[in-house]
């Protein structure tokens, strides 16, 4: 990194995120840069680019006035990490003359270089980072929506429903079971339900050992098959009758296709048999943030085609 000059990084940093423009910046002249979506993508943007140039006058459009990492989230859910240790505000980011407007974009005029906020106002912009998270896809399991997802949880966007599933752990008798549904790739941070079941599974070892942690899964492998089933297999008995883990894959009737409220059931498999439990985790299918996919920025499948190279 010593070997980037400034305009070098910054155009990193921007290519980083969905950019709608050019390659940019004119040291010495006041430019308005504009990111959209204060995770970590845009919220780092931010910062380093704020850092590299501070002739660049920055402003970052985010609805929420805190962020819960969704990194780190699962540890809430074992009981190694509280809900608050994860809660930040974007008071640290006052620092470096950063502007924040809490405020929802909706759209982005890229002629006018203007993004328009849910409360009608305008926000003009010089170059614009795009990042705006993820969209669920509510038709894709029946039964599911974001209503229900308040009782029956996702828990993909770290924050209240980390909270629920949490507690909904706690009060799960020894000896229950969970259903862990994964959709069908590309997702956001595809180790993550892997990683969920793991910080679950790690929890009932030690409070609940009668449990079973059940992955329905949507796809035939998934990320860092090898390491998870190592760990699993020298933590949780993996493979054997007595495993805490089990992974059901799509070609053994994995995918899910259905939720049954009442019955607090998943509907999967070609049959569309109904397999119930006492906790239901039903993580739906995604896709790049709405404003992302309104401005044209993705392509055919629904999220923003990446550079590799940078």
């Amino acid at each position: 990194m010593s070997n980037f000059t400034r305009r070098q990084f910054i155009t990193i940093a921007a290519a980083a995120a969905s950019i709608v423009s050019i390659p940019f910046i004119v040291r010495g002249v006041s430019k308005k840069v504009l990111v959209i979506g204060g995770g970590s993508g845009g919220a780092i943007a931010a910062k380093y680019i704020r850092m590299a140039d501070q002739n660049i006058d920055v402003t970052l459009i985010e609805q929420n006035k805190y962020y819960h990492t969704c990194f780190m989230s699962n540890e809430v859910l074992s009981g190694k990490r509280t809900i608050d240790s994860i809660k930040f505000s974007y008071d640290g980011l006052n620092k470096y003359g950063i502007n924040i407007i809490h405020s929802r974009a909706i759209n982005i005029d890229p002629v006018a270089k203007k993004v328009r906020l849910a409360g009608g106002e305008e926000v003009a912009f010089d170059k614009l980072i795009v990042s705006p998270g993820i969209e669920f896809n509510w038709d894709a399991i029946e039964g599911y929506n974001a209503e229900i997802a308040e009782k029956i949880p996702h828990a993909w966007k770290a924050g209240s429903q980390t909270v629920t599933l949490r507690k909904q752990l706690e009060q799960m008798k020894d000896g229950g079971s969970v259903i862990i549904s994964i959709p069908a790739k590309p997702f956001r941070c595809p180790p993550g339900p892997y990683e969920r079941a793991s910080q679950i599974a790690n929890y009932f070892k030690y409070h609940k050992p009668k449990s079973k942690v059940l992955l329905f899964d949507a796809n035939q492998a998934f990320s860092k098959q090898a390491l998870f089933t190592q760990g699993w297999e020298q933590m949780y008995g993996y493979g054997t009758d007595n495993s805490i883990i089990e992974w059901i894959p799509s070609n053994s009737e994995g995918k899910v296709t259905g939720v049954n409220v009442k019955a607090n059931a998943v509907i999967a498999g070609e049959f569309e048999d109904e397999y119930p439990a006492d906790v239901l985790n039903i993580i739906p299918p995604q896709t790049a943030g709405k404003i992302a996919i309104d401005s044209g920025l993705t392509n055919d499948s629904g999220w923003c085609p990446v550079n590799q190279k940078t």
